[in-house]
């Protein structure tokens, strides 16, 4: 599928109507924002229906006089629900997230500007500091850098970035694989912009060839047995990924010397994107360094802190050996917990009836089997953001692969219901204690909440 963002500079001229209908139709547009349409509103729908037969449209009308910005799309393939619009926007939904589109008529880094003025800093300031504030990213793209030209002689001629496409965390997160790609300006004095949904770079073939070359039951031994398997071959492409930041900051470094130098020999738009793409490397991979390395000083701080080096036992005595400490700590809670009775008083069936009961139907509703969707639904309900469980995995590595993984998962969900039977290892916690005061002093003024994991 693809979608088309496009500052047109008015779209009255019938020959500029044919262009567009063209462009559409040879690109196999399905969604299309049109900005500078300069048309009156008399005459947006029988234009709009020339360019594109049947597609809903959505206009700014109520809010610019000629209607500046139009959004059509195919009605058979997509659903479009105007939100709010202003003369300088359509906010509009299509997906459960958010992508900002447009000639933005502003540049975000200095170079993204050519011409005999330098770029100051005011200018990028204010946009830039738009961007961050709103959490937003830019797409994928590929396609010339400069997406404007005022098309003067030479002496005069100012080359500028203004079109770009930005998504918020969610559509990183979810369609981050679609890429964006600048065409040639064609009737317009901006490129076009095609959204392309491109093809992911990450297709879990790890998991995919792992996971089905293995035991196929779906019992939750099996699950188990497979996802820690399954830790060995993802370490691994996590040190061919992540590791050696230094060592890939020092090679980025020296090809943006080598570009650099090429640069001041002869200018080309192709070394300048190249200068441009070895920067936004060299950012990243610096940016994870220091983030891995301030991380990892925060940890150890906080472990130092948390650490109890001596204790008071119950008899009043000082606990310096952490094999003690600990033993201390474990027995304190162990009498919380109480310990297990031999036999339990039955239930008194008369006392139970004259309170609330649930009737036949709600009975055999919580007798049920567990379907596939409730399954599902269950998954998608866990925030990516929570901690993994025992085993390591957190919920975005599930969703993420359900498609390969999903029926033995679900047939071992299943089987839990039906033998309300646990595989041991899936059933272990680990408890982890908040420390509330810096320096206890016994198990009882640790004052601390455990929490299972």
């Amino acid at each position: 599928m693809k979608w088309l963002f496009w500052n047109i500079r008015g779209v009255n001229k019938r020959y500029k109507q044919k262009e567009v209908r063209e462009y559409i139709r040879s690109n196999k547009i399905k969604l299309v924002g049109l900005v500078e349409t300069n048309v009156k509103e008399d005459n947006a729908r029988r234009i709009s229906k020339f360019l594109v037969p049947g597609w809903g449209m959505l206009a700014n009308y109520n809010e610019a006089r000629n209607g500046r910005i139009w959004i059509l799309w195919d009605a058979n393939l997509l659903t479009v629900t105007g939100l709010h619009d202003d003369p300088q926007m359509i906010h509009c939904l299509v997906r459960n997230a958010w992508l900002v589109a447009g000639d933005f008529n502003a540049i975000l880094y200095p170079n993204d500007r050519k011409s005999c003025n330098p770029v100051s800093y005011s200018e990028i300031q204010e946009f830039g500091y738009c961007i961050q504030q709103a959490g937003l990213s830019e797409l994928p793209w590929k396609g010339d850098y400069y997406t404007w030209t005022n098309k003067q002689p030479e002496a005069d001629r100012v080359y500028s970035r203004l079109d770009r496409v930005f998504g918020n965390y969610e559509w990183m997160m979810t369609w981050g694989h679609w890429e964006t790609t600048y065409d040639l300006p064609q009737i317009s004095d901006h490129n076009p912009m095609i959204l392309t949904l491109a093809a992911s770079s990450w297709k879990g073939k790890i998991v995919a060839s792992f996971w089905n070359s293995t035991n196929k039951s779906g019992s939750m031994k099996a699950i188990w047995s497979k996802l820690k398997a399954l830790k060995a071959p993802l370490k691994a492409l996590n040190a061919k990924e992540i590791k050696g930041i230094t060592q890939k900051i020092d090679q980025a470094r020296l090809e943006l010397k080598e570009v650099q130098e090429q640069l001041a020999n002869s200018y080309s738009d192709a070394l300048l994107q190249k200068e441009k793409e070895i920067k936004a490397r060299a950012k990243w991979i610096q940016l994870g360094d220091s983030n891995t390395k301030y991380f990892t000083v925060v940890m150890k701080e906080r472990s130092q802190r948390k650490q109890i080096r001596e204790i008071t036992n119950g008899l009043g005595d000082r606990v310096t050996d952490p094999a003690n400490i600990k033993r201390e700590i474990l027995g304190f809670y162990k009498a919380l917990m109480g310990s297990a009775a031999k036999s339990r008083p039955a239930i008194n069936r008369l006392y139970m009836a004259n309170g609330p009961t649930l009737s036949q139907q709600e009975r055999m509703d919580l007798c049920a089997e567990v379907n596939d969707l409730e399954i599902l639904e269950s998954l998608k309900a866990i925030g990516d953001d929570k901690a993994p469980g025992i085993d390591g995995y957190n919920a975005v590595f599930f969703k993420k692969t359900w498609s390969i993984i999903s029926s033995q998962v679900k047939e071992a969900v299943k089987e839990f219901f039906l033998t309300a039977k646990m595989y041991k290892p899936v059933n272990y916690s680990t408890i982890t204690l908040i420390p509330k005061v810096s320096k206890p002093t016994t198990a009882r003024s640790i004052d601390q909440l455990p929490i299972a994991q």
